[in-house]
């Protein structure tokens, strides 16, 4: 039961009690799938190794929405559905390199990159006075959105006796986000880069 305040046009405020029956249902249907693929190299020089990986990873995800609500006022009544079509990608490329320069100096490096891609279609009906189902264009919308992530390190290892090491490098990311609607909305669009620089000793 649910209790409101009506008015009409001569009449003041009149709380009313009235009753409504309201049945919803929703179905989700999500897949997924990974594949990776790694690489490792190794030299007789020890500590000296290289190593790739690429990954992959895909999503669909698709949700119907139905809501039917009857009540004893033709105002309550109510008879909606949507739909919303959902897609995930992203893709990782990753390498690394080590190479000892002598026995107190090693020399790291690699690189990293992401691609996220990610989409939705989503769909609103309302149910009309020919009891047909018609789309509401001012809820309904596309949107798609990018994420490019791109990072590299570099790191110099020098020995101090048997207990200490002192590493200097340098790290730098680069992250580029785009965003947009079919039809309204803000796009979204910002870049950001990042340089650090470290020296650690233990």
């Amino acid at each position: 039961r649910v209790l409101f305040r009506s008015q009409n046009e001569t009449g003041p405020l009149l709380n009313s009690m009235h009753r409504y029956n309201r049945n919803s249902e929703n179905i989700s249907n999500n897949q997924s799938f990974d594949w990776n693929l790694d690489y490792k190299k190794t030299w007789k020089t020890p500590g000296r190794e290289w190593s790739t990986s690429f990954l992959v990873n895909r999503a669909l995800n698709h949700n119907d929405y139905t809501l039917h609500q009857a009540g004893d006022t033709s105002t309550l009544n109510l008879d909606q559905k949507s739909n919303n079509k959902g897609m995930n990608r992203e893709y990782t490329f990753q390498t690394d390199y080590t190479h000892p320069v002598s026995k107190v100096i090693q020399f790291e490096t690699g690189l990293k990159g992401i691609q996220r891609n990610m989409s939705s279609d989503y769909q609103y009906f309302n149910l009309d006075s020919l009891q047909v189902y018609a789309e509401d264009l001012s809820k309904s919308n596309k949107s798609t959105y990018t994420q490019n992530i791109a990072a590299g390190y570099l790191v110099l290892t020098f020995k101090i006796k048997e207990k200490y090491e002192i590493k200097p490098g340098l790290r730098f990311e680069l992250t580029d986000n785009q965003g947009s609607f079919a039809s309204g909305g803000i796009p979204v669009k910002n870049q950001r880069s990042e340089e650090h620089t470290s020296e650690l000793q233990s």
